[in-house]
């Protein structure tokens, strides 16, 4: 019985995550791209004390790995897309030297994603970020607040704006040190679009 149990949630996480990834397969492509999102300069500004040449750092130039290390990754596929592309093309290589972002719908106005290491196929974690409604006093009936992001190839920084997972709402900046996001500094700005 609980075998049965085990694979009727598998199946009901699959197919969830499957009608997930169909929804927004441009959303985590454009995420997945050697280039940060538009709008994303707009984040530098807010953290005024961080100096971005701290977080400086060189781009990979060797081997990259075959396949990722964890077979068992949720999003194995994914993760594998990513590890291709660096594989393809160096250049593609979008994070932290030696690093790909790679990012995969998680419902409306929601990108979650994970850093894979391109020397070794190893699985990071990254976070979810959302947008989220937010009032304002001139606006007591709300404003949609969307997801932004700026991160580079030869950088350890990672700015984004929006809700993320625990950490509360509004414009973060993060170094990846040690494998995994430190939070540097959280600012309650934001860039409000109306809904």
């Amino acid at each position: 019985m609980l075998l049965k149990e085990n694979i009727m949630k598998k199946q009901i996480i699959t197919a969830f995550l499957s009608l997930s990834l169909m929804n927004a397969v441009a959303l985590g492509e454009e995420y997945t791209a050697a280039t940060p999102d538009k709008n994303a300069p707009e984040l530098v500004k807010r953290f005024k004390q961080i100096e971005p040449q701290k977080y400086a750092t060189s781009k990979y130039q060797g081997k990259i790995a075959r396949d990722i290390a964890d077979k068992k990754h949720n999003m194995r596929t994914r993760m594998r897309a990513g590890l291709r592309a660096a594989r393809e093309n160096p250049d593609n290589i979008n994070f932290a030297g030696h690093y790909m972002l790679v990012s995969y719908g998680c419902g409306t106005s929601c990108v979650a994603f994970n850093v894979v290491d391109v020397k070794t196929g190893k699985i990071y974690d990254g976070m979810m970020i959302t947008g989220y409604p937010d009032a304002v006093p001139n606006n007591p009936d709300g404003v949609w607040v969307n997801q932004d992001f700026d991160y580079q190839a030869e950088s350890t920084l990672f700015l984004v704006q929006g809700a993320v997972d625990e950490l509360g709402t509004g414009s973060f900046a993060f170094e990846f040190k040690d494998n995994q996001f430190k939070l540097l500094q959280h600012s309650p700005v934001v860039k409000l679009d109306e809904e």
